[in-house]
């Protein structure tokens, strides 16, 4: 049987993520986040798995950008 996977209430994933709960709707709403799981009429989370993902894309998609920057270099004295 598959493991159930853990969900994350939007205190916590703010927490996780170092954003805003209205920051995560917004994102979320312009499809640039995960979607929430609707657990009940008025409950829902993220799934943890999903949220890490987001996490280490956002984390790769940084490092690839600070290692395409050029290198800056000091003018050479003449």
């Amino acid at each position: 049987m598959a493991e159930c996977p853990t969900i994350l209430r939007k205190n916590e994933t703010a927490r996780r993520t170092g954003l805003s709960v209205r920051h995560l709707e917004r994102l979320e709403s312009a499809g640039r986040f995960p979607r929430r799981v609707r657990l009940a009429a008025n409950s829902s989370g993220w799934i943890e798995a999903e949220v890490a993902d987001w996490l280490r894309d956002r984390i790769a998609a940084s490092r690839s950008v600070a290692s395409e920057a050029p290198v800056a270099t000091r003018p050479s004295s003449a």
